[in-house]
């Protein structure tokens, strides 16, 4: 029995005896005993022959996701009022609403 991995990073299809394919995935381990498969797959380049699946003994397992420290950053610094500018803005505000919208008509008594 032998083991082996596909290592293209594409899907690899493998014609059988009988006609059928074999559509194996990228990065896919198989295994078989048919001596004309391990001659077939020995002589592809995309296939290696894998003695061990994995490591022996991991522990508590591999970490996936492990988050990124945090940065050590200056606090940011406190943006200055300027009073004179928003006092400017405050009042052309006030005179827009003040203003009358254009003409107007005048409203019919009938």
């Amino acid at each position: 029995m032998a083991k082996f991995k596909n290592t293209a990073p594409q899907a690899v299809i493998l014609r059988r005896g009988n006609g059928a394919r074999l559509f194996i995935n990228p990065f896919e381990v198989i295994t078989t005993d048919d001596s004309r498969w391990i001659t077939e797959m020995e002589f592809n380049r995309a296939f290696i022959q894998v003695e061990e699946i994995g490591h022996g003994k991991v522990g508590a397992g591999l970490k996936t996701h492990v988050r990124d420290t945090k940065r050590k950053r200056t606090p940011s610094k406190p943006k200055k009022e300027i009073k004179s500018l928003k006092s400017k803005i405050s009042k052309k505000i006030d005179k827009a609403l003040k203003k009358p919208k254009g003409l107007r008509k005048p409203k019919r008594a009938n």
